[in-house]
């Protein structure tokens, strides 16, 4: 199985609430030849799973080799999961660095799926900053994005944010 089968695999394990499974579909993936070609969208369900330490070491090789590359596509991908990693480590000067620059490539592409993801990102870090205020535009802002899209999954995924803004922290 190639290694975007492998990630879909692993996404929809984690989607299903089997994190283990998830796991052993990426670490088949990461012990490949030749992971660094491969953006970190196949690498993203490492996060969700809590391995934010071995996260942080492959979205900088794989920024740096997209920026390399001058893959402009695979750099807005890192930057988003380079913000979601540095939220992660509460680093948020660089997770605010990291959105921005996304954001702004993002935009000039026109790539308003990738946008709204970064909107998204930016919301829940706010959140976890405890700045409510900024977490609902940004979410707002993602969520407006999704709904033109039709990405209707995204939607709902920004909507339970939402509802999370009401919960204590």
């Amino acid at each position: 199985m190639g290694p975007r089968a492998q990630r879909l695999l692993a996404e929809r394990n984690l989607l299903e609430g089997r994190p283990a499974a998830a796991r052993g579909c990426l670490t088949r993936f990461l012990d490949g030849v030749g992971w660094e070609k491969r953006y970190l969208s196949d690498l993203l369900p490492l996060l969700e799973i809590g391995d934010v330490a071995q996260a942080a070491g492959l979205v900088a090789r794989t920024a740096a080799y997209a920026r390399a590359e001058t893959h402009r596509l695979g750099l807005v991908e890192a930057l988003r999961v380079q913000a979601l990693v540095a939220s992660a480590q509460e680093e948020w000067a660089e997770a605010e660095r990291a959105v921005a620059e996304g954001l702004a490539l993002a935009r000039s592409l026109p790539y308003p799926y990738a946008e709204g993801r970064l909107l998204h990102v930016s919301g829940s870090m706010h959140r976890q900053k405890g700045e409510l205020e900024l977490a609902r535009q940004r979410l707002a802002e993602a969520r407006t994005l999704f709904r033109r899209l039709g990405a209707c999954r995204d939607v709902e995924r920004v909507g339970l944010a939402v509802a999370r803004l009401q919960q204590p922290q």
